[in-house]
């Protein structure tokens, strides 16, 4: 359906600008009803003359295509139904002369006329006039003629000859008349921002005095210089408007530009009355119609089944296909029309729908929609053009269903069919209601299982099963049933390509569907030739591979910009579930594993799970937003980020043909010697007395040191279980011969170094943070200097480590290899972070220092003696004593 799009060609320039001919949407010049076109010297009197001589001068730099707009002139005189265009533009390169040569117009000969006024370039300070001289040829545009769409335009194409880099082409012309269904009323939207550099913009529109304009301003707040004569205009003048990049995925309804939105209609009400008007059918032959009513009756005695036939009936019956030329780019033609061409647009199919469900008994009314703005365009000025679609609202037992006539195949009773995210509609009721909500399928599923069985020779058969329901299978059936299965086998074959080189098809793909529950499902078979055997440039002979649900990613939105300025899109409504088993005939050696994220943008799962010799991969994702604002990007790409690292699976298997088997006798001294060496270590430290110079003031651990602890408290625990996980697969296969053996296919000195040396420096950590945990709990003065060179050697080894893995993996690819890059990169920033902020806490803060500190000794202080005490005097001899003291 083209109707309600582009009634007023001047008015509707749109923004998004890449090439001449999608800049230039009216006619350069137009024909008359036979055909000749009309050149007119002559500008019309209302006109106001706009020269190109003081448009600034343009930035070629800021040019991505290789030309520019010196001037967009345009200016309508609505009571005249008279509209004007003048263009200037120019190209700094030869690859655009191409573009600027050439011309192409559409136009409605039904209605519309036009007039050449000039064409002349300017070179070099001198103006050529071509207007004499310009060859022009009508062809019919029909652009839409591959849809079955025919709309009676024609398109005036002009190829300029002797036209050079630098020369500046400017045109003006006019086209008069307009589709009279539209009486008196008019919309316009114009940018005022473009993709392309543009010098200057000049708009005019003039009206009746009696009329005030609907004027909505969007990202920009350019106000008109009005003018009230005989008629009353409206003037905007933009010097070098701003140049507006849109950013990729941005939902089909935002636009970064600037527009003015101008209409004389009063409110959206005044548009659904007009629109009733123009879908009220005059009498029409009804036998054609009743025959089909009474075909349908006879079918069932249901109502829901009845009124499924009739859905049926319009969506498969009657082709999409249509001539929009003059008013029937607006107005429907009658169901007997309709029935006897057996084909009919989106209009012409929704009103026949409606009235075959009126002869039914149930109550159905065409519905207008604009499919790309949704819900935003009720914030539009009031338009009739703005729709580009018609669907059917019918009542049933209370409720209110929407059925799209023009989406063929759909199946199961019309309960279970959906239109697709209008969001929005106007019904063409008697009510006062002017935009409708459409409920859409949000409970459409995917759910796809791949089932991969490795055998000895390491091929593996691959059977898939994908299970599609709601409006997903609406799409999958159109999909099969619009071509061949060779086509669609070999599709579905390359999409494994990426799996394994050698996809060879087992059983051809077939599908079954199931009516009653609007279900459609797919099987497929294949074998995949040495899947499961190692590189052959890998002399391990370890078999590495990487499990993705490329189903589920193909249809996210991951976040790859590190920030947006505008809207992103997410595909919504989106419910995937896929499930990818993998049995191999010697089992697994994991563990079941389960990551979640619950966000407001979406609900992901995935989780592994064993079953016999099978592994699991279980994948789930529930989409809940259409997209995403600028401000919510951060969050959404954390969020995002989250699923993007969880969602490959990297199986890792050794092939044991290929390895010495023989016990590890270097990693086992290695372990042994670094025991050995942390006790001796130990013993020695212990056998020292370390004086703290500050005086112990705490008994109890407090403060911040409260951190430490617990971490102390955890670390030995944590390390004597990574030890464990690390070496205990590891005593089976001898270093000495896998890594510094010559003949051995893993042969690598440097390697092998590395895997005996380091179980030293790893066993030796372990014992001395052991031993630094007891002197923390017995609080030691030695915690302190200990604790500082601890943290300091853990740092410098985990130097070395990383030095030493990245000289291993830094250029491979696999995602093992890079997730052990990542953990250690990891590990040594936290290390860092921990030395930063314990190591001189644990050495400068008192709280620390009057913690671990000598308890000091008390002072020696002599008794005060009495001197009776202890006495060998008599009692009588003492009180003579005293006596005499006395005395």
């Amino acid at each position: 359906m083209r109707a309600f799009v582009n009634a007023m060609p001047f008015l509707f320039l749109k923004n998004r600008l890449s090439t001449i001919t999608t800049f230039i949407l009216c006619a350069l010049l137009c024909i008359d009803f036979a055909g000749k076109a009309q050149i007119n010297p002559t500008l019309p009197n209302w006109v106001q003359n706009v020269s190109i001589e003081k448009v600034p001068k343009i930035n070629a730099n800021l040019a991505t295509d290789g030309y520019y707009y010196l001037l967009i002139d345009l200016q309508s005189h609505l009571p005249k139904q008279v509209d004007y265009a003048h263009y200037a533009l120019s190209a700094f390169n030869e690859t655009a002369l191409t573009s600027v040569s050439q011309i192409e117009i559409n136009f409605d000969p039904q209605y519309q006329k036009a007039e050449l006024h000039f064409v002349r370039v300017h070179r070099g300070g001198v103006v050529l006039d071509r207007t004499k001289t310009t060859q022009l040829n009508v062809l019919n545009e029909e652009s839409q003629r591959s849809e079955g769409i025919l709309n009676g335009r024609k398109t005036l194409y002009a190829n300029l000859s002797d036209i050079r880099k630098n020369d500046v082409i400017e045109y003006a012309y006019s086209i008069k008349g307009r589709n009279p269904i539209l009486k008196n009323y008019f919309d316009a939207d114009l940018s005022t921002s473009y993709a392309v550099p543009v010098g200057k913009v000049f708009y005019r529109i003039t009206m009746n005095p009696s009329e005030e304009p609907q004027i909505v301003y969007k990202n920009q707040t350019l106000e008109p210089i009005i003018e009230i004569n005989a008629y009353k205009s409206y003037t905007w003048e933009i010097t070098t408007p701003p140049i507006i990049k849109s950013e990729e995925n941005i939902p089909l309804w935002f636009s970064p530009f600037g527009s003015i939105q101008i209409t004389n209609l009063k409110s959206w009400l005044e548009v659904k009355a007009h629109c009733k008007t123009l879908f009220t059918l005059k009498p029409y032959n009804t036998k054609g119609i009743e025959r089909i009513v009474d075909s349908i009756r006879k079918t069932s005695t249901k109502l829901e089944d009845q009124v499924t036939a009739a859905i049926t009936f319009c969506q498969s019956q009657i082709r999409y296909s249509g001539n929009e030329g003059g008013i029937y780019s607006h107005v429907p033609r009658s169901p007997d029309i309709v029935l006897k061409n057996h084909f009919g647009d989106c209009k012409e199919k929704s009103v026949l729908l409606k009235e075959l469900l009126m002869r039914l008994g149930v109550n159905a009314y065409p519905v207008l929609i604009n499919t790309y703005l949704d819900k935003k365009v009720q914030e539009h000025v009031p338009a009739i053009n703005i729709f580009n679609h018609a669907i059917v609202m019918f009542q049933y037992n209370g409720s209110k269903f929407f059925i799209d006539p023009t989406i063929p195949y759909q199946s199961g009773p019309f309960h279970l069919r959906s239109c697709p995210r209008y969001e929005t509609g106007m019904v063409l009721d008697s009510t006062t209601e002017t935009f409708t909500d459409i409920p859409f399928d949000t409970q459409s599923k995917t759910y796809m299982h791949e089932t991969f069985t490795i055998n000895e020779n390491g091929d593996a058969h691959l059977v898939v099963k994908t299970e599609f329901s709601g409006l997903n299978a609406d799409e999958q059936r159109y999909y099969f049933l619009t071509n061949s299965i060779q086509d669609v086998q070999e599709n579905y074959r390359k999409y494994y390509v990426r799996l394994n080189a050698d996809v060879t098809v087992v059983d051809t793909l077939y599908y079954k569907q199931d009516d009653s529950t609007n279900t459609f499902s797919t099987y497929e078979s294949y074998l995949l030739k040495g899947f499961w055997t190692s590189d052959t440039s890998n002399k391990t002979g370890s078999i590495t591979k990487d499990f993705l649900p490329y189903g589920l990613q193909e249809r996210i939105n991951f976040a790859k910009d590190l920030k947006r300025n505008q809207p992103l899109k997410l595909y919504y409504p989106l419910n995937y579930k896929q499930v990818i088993s993998i049995i191999l005939t010697k089992g697994w050696n994991i563990k079941d594993e389960r990551k979640e994220k619950r966000s407001q943008f979406f609900t992901y799962r995935f989780q592994t799970s064993l079953d016999g010799n099978a592994l699991n991969l279980d994948y789930s994702y529930e989409s809940k937003r259409t997209h995403v604002m600028p401000e919510e990007y951060k969050m959404y790409k954390d969020d995002i980020d989250f699923l993007d690292k969880n969602m490959i699976f990297s199986s890792y298997r050794q092939d044991s043909s290929n390895l010495k088997l023989s016990f590890n006798w270097p990693l086992l001294l290695s372990l042994l010697l670094g025991i050995l060496a942390v006790s001796f270590l130990i013993y020695q430290l212990n056998q020292r007395t370390y004086k703290s110079i500050y005086k112990k003031e705490y008994d109890t651990i407090g403060g911040w040191l409260i951190l430490p602890a617990l971490g102390l408290g955890v670390s030995p625990l944590l390390m004597f279980f990574n030890l464990i996980n690390l070496y205990k697969d590891q005593f089976s296969i001898n270093y000495y011969d896998f890594f510094l053996d010559p003949n051995s296919v893993a042969f690598s000195p440097i390697r092998g170094y590395y895997a005996i040396i380091f179980p030293f420096f790893n066993v030796a950590l372990f014992g001395f943070i052991t031993y630094l945990l007891v002197l923390f709990v017995k609080q030691k003065p030695s915690l302190r200097p200990y604790y500082c060179i601890y943290q300091i050697i853990h740092l410098l080894i985990l130097v070395i480590d990383l030095v030493f893995t990245y000289s291993f993996y830094g250029t491979s690819d696999a995602f093992e290899d890079r997730k052990h890059l990542s953990s250690q990169t990891t590990a040594f920033i936290r290390a860092l972070v921990g030395i930063l902020i314990w190591v001189p806490y644990i050495w400068y803060s008192n709280r620390s220092r009057e913690t671990f500190a000598d308890t000091p000794e008390l002072p020696v202080t002599l008794p005060v003696l009495n001197p009776l005490e202890n006495s060998e005097l008599s009692p009588q001899e003492e009180v003579v004593t005293e006596k005499k003291d006395d005395e």
